[in-house]
């Protein structure tokens, strides 16, 4: 049976949604869960059990759009100019590719951020349109980030 893998492009322009993962942690095999949508870094709560148990506040799907990418796990970069950049954010910079990819066990968020020549600075474009970016990939100091989160019956929940 093929593994189903849904891609999301700019996925905190796209509908929101929302879902579960559960999970079996530890040596005792104790029940686990996540519960994740479509926003900022995704993981809205986790905890064990069920939603009594958990270990991240749980908030039902209309309040967890509207919190996650602020009141969630955050990531700030420091860039080679010294420039602090927070990725995963809703953003209309048309040099940010961002995208969710989710499978029945698996959350990745992979974030890239275009360098740009320097006679051609980002406008006001429009976040979907396409950039022109210069051919060399972003580089390993902080220009893209990813965040991964797998879980499933045969892995613990990692990050």
């Amino acid at each position: 049976m093929a593994r189903r893998i849904d891609e999301v492009e700019n996925y905190n322009w796209a509908d929101p949604f929302s879902n579960f993962f559960p999970g079996i942690a530890g040596n005792r095999g104790i029940p686990l869960w996540l519960y994740y949508v479509s926003r900022g870094q995704a993981v809205s709560s986790f905890g064990v059990r069920d939603k009594d148990g958990q270990i991240l506040e749980f908030y039902s799907f209309n309040k967890a759009v509207m919190r996650v990418a602020r009141e969630g796990f955050r990531t700030f970069v420091r860039l080679d100019g010294g420039e602090v950049y927070e990725p995963f954010q809703k953003t209309s910079d048309a040099r940010i590719r961002q995208q969710l990819v989710v499978s029945a066990a698996e959350l990745h968020v992979p974030q890239a951020r275009s360098v740009w020549h320097d006679d051609a600075p980002p406008s006001s474009m429009d976040s979907r349109s396409t950039p022109t970016p210069r051919s060399t990939p972003p580089t390993a100091a902080g220009s893209s980030a990813s965040r991964a989160i797998s879980c499933g019956p045969s892995s613990p929940l990692t990050a």
